[in-house]
């Protein structure tokens, strides 16, 4: 099942039935087998466990000038884990005569864990051991053993681990005999059969990685395989993203807009609700950029609205899984209330497990049938009028969707990387050529690094000043890469400056795709000069993460601006294990004056229990307090209250109906960069609560900088300013004041309607 699925919890439950089994008696017939399968389970456990380097690695795939391959430490747990799944391995066919039948699956199994262990350390130490096992494997089985195909193409994969390291042309001849054998020896339509074929292609892919001579007959190969029923999904979107990688280097984009459309819908279908959310961000962090490779493919067919399509499938995915149980389904009633009965049971029973637990045993067995149940009750639904695309996400209908303003998706890819404007009912798009995914990634990581280094009091004057002159040279390459050509192409350029700064301005939404989510596109400009000049003095921006999101929040009715708003105020000044925040409880007490009426949890007061209470039952709420983000891993995006924290899904599991929430934390509007296509932050959370608009921020924040953009902020609302105009108006007020500091005005950003 985890070989299926990549499904962590069958894994560990595996390991744990796997260590009973190997203690029974030597003589036992099971006992090697248990061993030799304890340690393939050991070693995909830690395999699967160690996020930074298959994240590292897998970043390097895509900017291999960017990003070094190779993380700075190994860390010495994993290590050991893999060291102790050999030694069982070793234990496992020490226990079998040389004769004995279950040798040979025995040998197999070593190797497999040799393979896993040279893999992670990335050396060849072990690639010869494993060569050798497997060889005796195949000499001395069964001719007629179901696993002669398995260990033919195990031993071609390592035969290709070899040649990449010293072009033994031998060992091609050898792997290409060997997936041919495989391919003879297995049923057309068996799983064994596809593995067979993709191992054929990667035999030719080495034979011919830069040439045409195979290409076709390698096209042919992957295709069949990642069609194929019989195996796994997993496989099946390799399969499908390898092809639409090979036909899009030879600049085939049919072909590779069609292979990479069914890699992105096998990617849905495998991240489905049958993984806890941990396997789920796990797979998502190593298959990077599958939505805007796709896309990126389609516009090379000048095809955008098949592009903004499979963005809007494949970006966002965990957000979807987290709101699909709550769909609104009033027209689903009407049509056939006993569907809408069934889907709203079965919703409610996934909605109680798979968060951030894991299940084990009979609950994990209970959570699949549900699964599947889920996706059965979904296909009953999609055969109604009208119902064709229940819970697909299709792009909304421009019109209504660029109503009060353009929209702007700025797609980055390995490939390409485009605007597609969305403006007055029509889609075209603006070729961004200097915003190479490359670059933006180095952007990127000098950016990140100069929003702490600015605040630093350890660090230099100079090494902060040198900080400051990256965040401008960062938001001036973000104006002229990017800004700048796409309001150029909406005509707002040619309009001129309003010297006077009076006037409305039109709005525009953001909708940013990969590393770019990072970076802020609404601050991008030239402020070195005399007189500031960017984004700012053109429109009012905000942000989406989706198309679908802007069009969820834009169709729920806001709350009526003659009624006072209900406004919660959360402030934590001391938490332990972080500074003080000293203007919090300050800050509270002024908006409980400029809001009478107004709640205010304050200290103790501000525990997990009492903050979700009270979010229920205010139209808005302020948070004064501290957030954690790792940008690397699972622990980001986290609220810290009195007594302990409030995670993305604490949040996003209620269900309000409120207008604005005001995150005034470090970092809100940021997720961890190895997500960076899920919007996976507290500003979206609270977006999925129901939250029509949301203000936060995009990197670390002071205390006292918060504090009066706080207070400039709720002037400005208490007086009628629409959110996204009053956070407009006052940063660029800021801007007017500090040009050349930016780091106190540009964190700020407005999302939602």
């Amino acid at each position: 099942m985890y070989r299926t699925a990549r499904d962590g919890t069958a894994l560990a439950e595996a390991v744990e039935v796997l260590e009973r089994a190997s203690n029974f008696p030597r003589d036992w017939w099971t006992t090697p087998q248990a061993l030799g399968r304890q340690a393939e389970a050991r070693m995909l456990q830690a395999t699967h466990d160690q996020q930074a380097v298959r994240l590292a690695r897998g970043m390097a795939k895509m900017f291999p000038e960017a990003v070094d391959s190779r993380p700075a430490t190994v860390l010495p747990e994993v290590a050991r884990e893999l060291d102790t799944a050999v030694e069982l391995g070793r234990r496992a066919l020490a226990f079998l005569a040389a004769d004995d039948p279950r040798r040979c699956t025995a040998l197999s199994v070593l190797a497999v864990v040799l393979s896993g262990r040279a893999e992670f350390r990335e050396t060849l130490e072990d690639l010869g051991e494993v060569i050798a096992l497997l060889r005796e494997a195949i000499a001395t089985g069964p001719a007629d053993s179901p696993d002669q195909p398995i260990w033919r193409t195990n031993l071609l994969a390592t035969l290709l681990q070899a040649h990449a390291a010293d072009a033994c042309p031998t060992l091609l001849d050898e792997a290409e005999a060997l997936a041919r054998e495989a391919a003879a020896m297995t049923p057309a339509r068996s799983a064994a059969h596809a593995r067979a074929l993709v191992g054929l292609a990667n035999v030719l892919n080495a034979r011919d990685a830069n040439g045409r001579e195979t290409t076709a007959e390698r096209l042919a190969l992957l295709f069949r395989a990642h069609r194929a029923p019989a195996l796994p999904l997993i496989e099946r979107f390799h399969a499908a993203r390898e092809a639409a990688r090979l036909a899009a280097r030879l600049e085939d984009w049919a072909t590779a807009a069609d292979q990479s459309e069914a890699a992105v819908d096998l990617l849905v279908h495998l991240i489905g609700h049958q993984l806890v959310v941990a396997d789920r961000e796990d797979l998502l962090a190593e298959e990077l950029e599958v939505a805007g490779f796709a896309a990126a493919c389609s516009l090379h067919l000048c095809d955008p609205m098949r592009a903004l399509r499979l963005l809007e499938q494949g970006r966002g995915i965990l957000l979807k899984r987290m709101t699909e149980t709550r769909r609104d389904i009033a027209e689903l009633h009407r049509q056939s209330p006993a569907l809408a009965e069934e889907f709203t049971r079965i919703g409610a029973a996934l909605a109680m497990v798979g968060g951030e637990t894991a299940l084990y045993g009979s609950d994990l067995d209970e959570h699949r049938l549900t699964t599947r149940s889920w996706e059965q009750v979904c296909e009953k639904i999609r055969v109604l009028p009208g119902f064709q695309t229940f819970l697909r996400y299709p792009v909304p209908e421009v019109g209504a969707l660029t109503a009060s303003g353009p929209v702007v998706v700025v797609n980055v890819s390995s490939l390409r990387t485009d605007a597609i404007v969305l403006a007055d009912g029509r889609v075209w798009v603006v070729p961004l050529p200097g915003a190479d995914s490359v670059a933006m990634v180095g952007r990127l990581t000098t950016f990140d690094q100069a929003t702490d280094d600015v605040h630093a009091s350890d660090l230099s004057a100079e090494d902060r000043m040198r900080a400051a002159a990256a965040i401008g040279d960062t938001l001036g390459w973000l104006w002229e890469r990017i800004a700048e050509p796409v309001l150029g192409s909406l005509g707002l350029l040619a309009a001129g400056l309003d010297a006077s700064g009076e006037g409305p301005l039109p709005r525009l939404w953001w909708c940013p795709t990969g590393m770019l989510s990072f970076l802020p596109l609404h601050a991008a400009g030239t402020y070195s000069a005399r007189t500031p000049h960017g984004v700012a003095d053109y429109v009012v921006s905000s942000y989406t993460s989706t198309l679908n999101a802007l069009h969820a929040s834009s169709t729920r009715p806001p709350h009526s601006r003659t009624d006072a708003p209900s406004l919660l105020v959360v402030a934590t000044p001391e938490v332990a294990g972080q500074r003080p925040l000293t203007r919090a409880d300050e800050d509270a007490g002024a908006l409980a004056q400029l809001f009478p009426g107004a709640s205010v949890l304050s200290g103790p007061q501000a525990t997990r229990e009492a903050v979700l209470r009270e979010l229920t039952t205010h139209s808005w709420a302020h948070f004064a307090c501290h957030a954690s983000r790792d940008r690397w891993g699972r622990a980001a995006n986290r609220l810290l209250v009195d007594d302990g924290e409030l995670s993305i899904h604490d949040i996003a599991a209620l269900t309000v109906d409120a207008e604005l929430a005001f995150l005034a934390a470090c970092g809100t509007a940021a997720g961890a960069l190895f997500l960076a296509d899920e919007a996976q932050h507290i500003a979206s959370a609270f977006q999925l609560a129901g939250y029509r608009q949301v203000i936060a921020t995009l990197w670390k924040v002071t205390d006292d900088d918060a504090s009066e953009v706080t207070m400039a902020l709720y002037r400005q609302l208490r007086a009628g300013v629409p959110p996204a105009e009053a956070v407009h108006s006052v940063t660029r007020s800021l801007r007017d004041r500090y040009p050349r500091s930016p780091w106190l005005w540009a964190p700020y950003l407005h999302v939602g309607a």
